[in-house]
């Protein structure tokens, strides 16, 4: 999908963008009205505010205010916060609109946007975050009101040349030594399951060919304990080799 650039003015830069921006994340809004995201643009180039975001997005096009090397403030996390310097924030617009189907067009503008952007800077689908991880800000609430959200996630893994599983299965049986999940490929620990158990998640999704450790990968979501952590919804990587005994339908 084409972004049109129509950026701020640079003398603005001090106070919507001040920083430079390496991008490590995606951070998804819903916008809190029924505007376009020409009208989404539009006001943020000329208020006084400092909240600011990337790209707008509606039912017909992809509008970029804020240069991706720029940072913008739509995170809430404060001046040092991982979501205000190294996130792109994108506003799905006409969020407020439940008489037509403009929301679900710009729904799926924002996957198909997301998807490039996470290609270009070679950001994991696991770095694609609400702005209520940053903040616990209720936003997008519209997806979170929905249950959109994994939705959201499976069609953008595309970028990633992931394939999502067929749904009804989701348990990851493991018939020795135990499986480890983390964060990313030979990333941090966060997950156990251990020998001659199994364990369900919401989605499986499978890593196209070999990864840099030699093995194939899967990418799970769901929620789990581990060292006395809480995990929900986390989505985490699996190490597909001869310690999964099979993948089956969960009870």
């Amino acid at each position: 999908m084409e972004i049109i650039q129509q950026l701020i003015s640079q003398d603005k830069y001090g106070l919507k963008c001040p920083y430079v921006l390496n991008p490590k994340y995606i951070t998804i809004h819903n916008t809190g009205n029924n505007a376009s995201a020409q009208n989404e643009i539009n006001y943020m180039k000329k208020n006084l505010s400092n909240t600011s975001f990337h790209i707008a997005v509606d039912d017909k096009v992809a509008i970029l205010g804020i240069p991706l090397n720029r940072n913008a403030w739509h995170a809430g996390d404060g001046s040092k916060g991982i979501g205000n310097r190294e996130s792109i924030g994108i506003e799905i617009c006409y969020s407020t609109d439940y008489s037509s189907d403009r929301h679900s067009k710009a729904f799926y503008n924002a996957i198909e946007v997301t998807k490039q952007l996470m290609i270009e800077f070679n950001i994991p689908i696991e770095n694609v975050r609400q702005h209520y991880d940053w903040s616990k800000k209720n936003c997008p609430h519209r997806i979170r009101k929905e249950g959109t959200w994994k939705k959201f996630l499976s069609l953008c893994c595309e970028a990633e040349s992931i394939e999502t599983h067929e749904q009804k299965l989701k348990r990851i049986r493991v018939e020795k030594e135990g499986l480890y999940i983390r964060e990313k490929v030979n990333g941090e620990i966060i997950g156990f399951i251990p020998e001659n158990s199994f364990q369900d998640f919401d989605l499986i999704m499978f890593v196209k060919g070999i990864q840099s450790d030699g093995f194939q990968h899967c990418k799970v979501q769901g929620s789990w304990i581990y060292n006395g952590l809480s995990y929900e919804n986390k989505i985490g990587d699996i190490q597909f080799d001869s310690r999964v005994y099979s993948i089956e339908e969960s009870e």
